[in-house]
């Protein structure tokens, strides 16, 4: 198990900010992979709260209200895999995963 930022994952699964297509959005629209994750969430109404130690991020973070992802990458964002989750209770502890 791999831990960044309090993310947990395998080491085949590749980090929600380290993912193509979220820098493919990114790209387009002039913003980082995080900002593109973070205005995913306020545009689908997900409370979502933004973490860093970075003055740069933090700033960034400020400005998510400031722009809106495109249909396409709305779109885009949908197709990805669903199944991540920062902790996996059913293969820790056996215990059934909440929805």
């Amino acid at each position: 198990m791999h831990c960044r930022y309090g993310e947990f994952k395998s080491k085949d699964e590749i980090s929600v900010l380290e993912n193509p297509i979220i820098h493919a959005i990114g790209k387009r629209h002039g913003k980082s992979a995080a900002a593109v994750v973070l205005r995913w969430h306020v545009q689908r109404g997900v409370a979502t709260p933004p973490f860093s130690l970075r003055e740069k991020e933090l700033r960034e973070n400020l400005t998510v209200g400031d722009w809106e992802l495109d249909a396409e990458g709305m779109a885009e964002m949908a197709t990805l895999d669903k199944d991540f989750h920062y902790l996996r209770p059913e293969s820790w502890y056996g215990l059934p995963l909440w929805n």
